[in-house]
């Protein structure tokens, strides 16, 4: 699972893959901080990963924390 989704897959002549990395600054998109826990602690109350997204639904997105 490291390569994805960075993997692709060489069919009838053309490349099939996830697509562009939406990790990547180069995706357009804001990258938030998530912390260091783990996968299953992304929703846990007060976690860094958690922190960003509320504080941008609520209308506070210069408080969000940028990776």
């Amino acid at each position: 699972m490291t390569h994805v989704p960075h993997a692709g897959l060489g069919v009838l002549g053309t490349t099939n893959g996830f697509g562009a990395d939406p990790t990547s600054r180069g995706f357009g998109v804001r990258v938030l901080a998530t912390g260091d826990a783990g996968h299953s602690d992304c929703l846990a109350p007060h976690s860094v990963s958690l922190k960003s997204p509320a504080r941008i639904a609520c209308g506070a997105a210069q408080e969000a924390t940028d990776a």
